[in-house]
């Protein structure tokens, strides 16, 4: 055989050995990727800086912000369905039925907005409070209960907001110190907050979370300084998770540590349980994804499919995530099994 043909021939046998390795390395793994979309390039007019990314209820939807605008996708097949412009807030939820998603306007007040999906008009808002202090305003993170009648808002305020007497929001923290995220229970019972406090005591700031039962006198104001800004809650809400030199996932009763993990990761942007509560997820600013069991904290696979700060959200079935990054790429990962 002819030199440049034998060259040939065992660089197609390296092409398909490479494949196949590759395709037994995607079955083996815990979620694998199948849809991957937008711009990445920086100089691209079409590139965007995602900075918040969630599922719609009935799974159909993936919505994404970059801080100017609201961007609605094709779950499916990742098509663009609609943009939503000058929407000025890098955090939003859907509504629970699906139809209209919220965001906290980031201004000298700090305001609700709620836009139409259909429509892309906004229907409805609702004042809170001032935004105007010494830090600056600040909107951290937002979410809709699940039962629809409450919007929590964490920022420079951690705010309680009721719908269906639509008064001003209830302040459960105030200024100095700073939430990151909030999250609710499967239900609409409690949510759990991450929060930066500043001491008074030294130049430092304490990390805690914050875990509120709106639904009962049982836990009705829950602090734990546990060294951590990031925070999920269990569906069933009994447990709380939270990053800090390792996974450590601890009872909301009791207050008490059941694991404990090796660290990972560093710059946590999100952290959840998926909705059958059998996998935890968190992302970092290095543009990974740590897949975790949801019982006993086992590191089950990395993610590190992009170059940047990334977000992610469950699917509403829990099988998939959606990760999407400050590169401008997003992808839809499955389990297989």
């Amino acid at each position: 055989m002819p030199y440049f043909q034998s060259r040939k021939f065992f660089a197609i046998l390296l092409v398909l050995w490479f494949s196949a390795t590759l395709q037994v390395a995607q079955e083996d793994a815990e979620y694998r990727e199948i849809l991957r979309w937008g711009e990445t390039n920086r100089r691209s007019p079409d590139w965007k800086a995602w900075s918040d990314v969630a599922w719609s209820p009935a799974g159909d939807k993936i919505a994404t912000s970059n801080g100017f605008a609201l961007y609605l996708w094709n779950a499916e097949d990742g098509t663009l369905l609609r943009v939503i412009e000058e929407v000025p807030f890098s955090a939003f939820d859907w509504s629970p039925d699906g139809t209209q998603i919220v965001g906290a306007r980031n201004d000298k007040v700090i305001s609700l907005e709620f836009w139409d999906v259909e429509t892309g008009e906004i229907v409805d808002s609702i004042e809170g409070v001032s935004n105007e202090t010494q830090y600056g305003p600040y909107v951290g993170d937002i979410a809709w209960s699940p039962k629809g009648d409450y919007v929590v808002t964490t920022g420079l305020y951690l705010l309680l907001w009721n719908l269906e007497n639509r008064k001003p929001p209830t302040i459960l923290g105030g200024v100095g110190e700073q939430g990151y995220t909030v999250q609710w229970d499967g239900v609409g019972n409690r949510f759990v907050s991450g929060w930066i406090v500043t001491s008074a005591e030294c130049t430092c700031n304490n990390y805690n979370v914050i875990v509120r039962d709106v639904s009962s006198e049982q836990i009705p104001f829950v602090n734990w300084f546990i060294g951590s800004r990031i925070a999920a809650i269990s569906p069933d809400g009994l447990k709380v998770a939270f990053l800090t030199d390792g996974l450590k996932i601890l009872d909301v009763s009791t207050g008490e540590v059941s694991v404990s993990t090796e660290a990972l990761g560093g710059g946590i942007t999100e952290l959840s349980w998926n909705s059958t509560q059998q996998r935890i997820a968190s992302s970092d600013s290095y543009g990974r994804i740590f897949v975790y069991d949801g019982v006993s904290g086992e590191l089950l696979q990395t993610v590190s499919d992009h170059d940047n700060s990334v977000y992610f959200d469950w699917s509403p079935e829990g099988d998939k995530f959606v990760s999407a990054s400050v590169e401008g790429s997003i992808a839809v990962w499955i389990g297989n099994g």
